[in-house]
């Protein structure tokens, strides 16, 4: 898989099959804006994303998946660790993708740390 992102990726918009919008294409990542209260998983506890989205990301060489809660923070995983550490389900929403928290990085939380 390509880490390189492609300049194409910029004007990807990935949506849902009734055709509202998931996420966009931004420097290489899916960033998706996700509403923990709606969107989180509680059993296993983590966040799950499209296999037909994780195809596409997969095909175009991309990095990862940003994932923008509506608390502010701001999570990642790159495709490899997806796929390495993520496990397939579906439960009444096609199959998905699924990543449990402990896989997933808060990048801003890093910097801030290094900063000290």
């Amino acid at each position: 898989m390509s880490q390189n992102p492609n300049p194409n990726h910029q004007s990807q918009t990935f949506r849902k099959d009734n055709g509202s919008v998931v996420g966009v294409m931004k420097d290489g990542w899916l960033e998706k804006p996700v509403n923990p209260a709606i969107h989180k998983l509680h059993s296993p506890s983590g966040w799950a994303t499209d296999k037909g989205h994780v195809d596409r990301l997969v095909q175009m060489g991309a990095k990862g998946i940003r994932l923008r809660l509506t608390t502010g923070v701001m999570l990642q995983a790159t495709l490899k660790d997806l796929i390495a550490h993520g496990f397939t389900m579906n439960r009444g929403h096609g199959d998905q993708w699924v990543l449990v928290d402990q896989h997933w990085d808060e990048p801003r939380k890093a910097q801030q740390l290094k900063m000290l």
